[in-house]
């Protein structure tokens, strides 16, 4: 039991470690990249940075402590990373969301997604680099090169989970998000919890493909195909549905109307 409390305070330690690290070096961006583009993708490869090496460490306490202890850590995680990351999203489809709205153009969209994309891709060296210390018995002979696939089932059934779960997650969002609701962050953060471990022997629960992308690509398990059907494809159509179904008022009254009244314009 000593030897399960002293590896979990070890991986949450490198969780901590990594965030304080993202967190002073986002505020030296802040403070001195001001020119646009370089502004926002350098804050897209941050934030994407620090959630997918979080995320490799957060795999390792599910696979050691189990899922309930793994739930928790995911929960107080987003709670942090919701609140820390400013404008930055982490995530390509809220772009893809964003160009559909008409709200960017097409050359900062690809611009964010490619950002992204190599902040999740940076991390490989850095989560590698802190497991080859071995502090703990579970980063012993660890690699991010060496992984097996999450998907537990058929591609198209992946597919539709990562797709059901994005819209769902994306729908409470949008609703928290319209809704004067003190506690709506850790809501946001609970519901998306539970979408995760609910989804966990479907896909994984990734909702994410810049995170999917990071951990997953190219793992045995599955081809290259097979993940972009189910984590690109299957997460950015369910975004794209929760977009549309919240554009319909009556589904946007019933939501909003169901959390709490709603934010004055």
């Amino acid at each position: 039991m000593a030897m399960d409390i002293e590896a979990l305070v070890i991986s949450v330690s490198y969780i901590v470690l990594t965030s304080a690290f993202c967190f002073y070096v986002r505020k030296a961006v802040e403070s001195y990249v001001t020119a646009e583009p370089s502004r926002f993708i350098c804050l897209e490869f941050l934030a994407t940075a620090e959630m997918c090496a979080t995320g490799f460490e957060l795999l390792v306490i599910a696979e050691a402590h189990g899922l309930w202890i793994y739930a928790v850590c995911l929960f107080l995680f987003t709670i942090y990373f919701s609140k820390c990351c400013g404008e930055a999203c982490a995530c390509p489809y809220i772009y893809i969301e964003n160009y559909l709205s008409g709200s960017i153009d097409s050359t900062r969209a690809v611009l964010a997604i490619a950002a992204e994309i190599a902040g999740g891709l940076a991390v490989f060296q850095y989560v590698n680099a802190l497991w080859s210390l071995g502090l703990e018995l579970h980063h012993v002979g660890r690699s991010v090169w060496i992984c097996e696939a999450a998907l537990q089932v058929p591609v198209l059934l992946g597919a539709l989970a990562e797709g059901i779960g994005t819209c769902l997650c994306r729908l409470s969002s949008k609703a928290l998000s319209d809704t004067d609701v003190s506690v709506s962050f850790a809501l946001d953060s609970f519901i998306g919890t539970s979408i995760v471990l609910a989804a966990w022997n479907f896909s994984g629960g990734y909702f994410n493909p810049a995170l999917a992308t990071s951990m997953k690509y190219g793992c045995l398990g599955h081809t290259a195909a097979e993940h972009f059907m189910v984590y690109w494809i299957g997460a950015t159509a369910g975004a794209v549905a929760a977009q549309y179904l919240y554009n319909q008022p009556i589904v946007k009254s019933l939501l909003t109307g169901g959390i709490g009244p709603q934010k004055a314009d």
